[in-house]
């Protein structure tokens, strides 16, 4: 085997494994972020900290229907 068609399929098989992991990662992200967003509306004590504490959601969030709709919760 020519030692550029080993380096390539070496390179691509690591790359393919490193997007996997990272689309597994950003997935556990998601739903983490959407379970601190329903624990944020299930633990409405005022509104002043329920708005406080959808602000930070939202600010680490990059879930563009989820910013969506808490901006419209405003």
């Amino acid at each position: 085997m020519d030692i550029c068609k080993i380096t390539y399929q070496t390179f691509r098989r690591k790359n393919v494994t490193g997007l996997c992991k990272m689309k597994r990662n950003f997935k556990q992200s998601s739903v983490k972020i959407y379970k601190e967003s329903i624990s944020a509306l299930k633990d409405l004590k005022s509104i002043a900290a329920h708005i406080t504490s959808l602000g930070k959601i939202m600010n680490k969030v990059e879930d563009t229907p989820l910013q969506t709709l808490i901006k419209s919760h405003d």
